[in-house]
């Protein structure tokens, strides 16, 4: 079996679903097009599809990325446009990669996302003194309750751009900061839907493209 990368956008109306219906999607799909993909052990046997990170209902994304365990001798091309011709409105892959076999799991790799966020009048000063500050304490609620955390690790990279700014923001298990919580601290209100851009993996201090990432770890 082979381990294999795909890079996809989740836009339009599919920006609504959950990510567990996405899931269900990406099965269906890898059924419909009688992928040679490989499968969980058990009674209820499903298509070895991972994903990297869960992406946030009402959240659209230009670089999400997913794992796809095939059998040995698979086209990855081919499998990336069977998939594209199958996939509904909202969905398609750009990329596709093998990734080592020793690599950790696609979750465990993340460490970074990068935001797109709308916020009409943000200077990169007021983005500059934000992320100058020590400590930005909010609180957020889980399923748990709420919590407080400090956001202020988390912000890797702000930087204006025409209509909004653009987040590099600490993701994964250790750290998860999201887009609104950076709003939250500028005292500034969404506006419309945050697009998540690329996902990040962590070398040596510094953070790369989750698929550039799993590309050199090939060679």
């Amino acid at each position: 079996m082979v381990r294999v990368a795909f890079r996809f956008c989740k836009e339009g109306d599919l920006a609504y679903i959950s990510h567990l219906d996405l899931q269900r999607t990406m099965h269906r799909a890898v059924k419909r097009a009688q992928l040679p993909v490989e499968y969980s052990k058990g009674f209820h046997a499903l298509p070895l599809v991972n994903f990297a990170h869960a992406l946030g209902v009402g959240c659209t994304s230009e670089g999400e990325c997913m794992e796809i365990v095939l059998k040995d001798g698979t086209d990855y091309d081919l499998v990336m446009d069977k998939l594209n011709a199958v996939f509904p409105v909202g969905l398609h892959i750009s990329q596709c990669t093998q990734v080592d076999e020793k690599s950790a799991s696609l979750m465990a790799l993340v460490g970074a996302a990068r935001w797109r966020v709308a916020a009409p009048g943000v200077t990169q000063q007021m983005l500059d003194a934000l992320k100058a500050r020590p400590e930005i304490r909010l609180t957020r609620t889980t399923k748990r309750g709420v919590r407080e955390l400090d956001i202020a690790p988390g912000l890797l990279e702000l930087t204006a751009i025409p209509g909004g700014f653009e987040a590099l923001l600490s993701s994964g298990s250790v750290l998860n900061i999201r887009p609104e919580e950076v709003l939250a601290a500028l005292g500034i209100a969404q506006h419309g839907q945050v697009p998540r851009l690329e996902l990040y993996a962590a070398r040596e201090g510094a953070y790369v493209p989750l698929m550039k990432f799993l590309e050199s770890e090939l060679f």
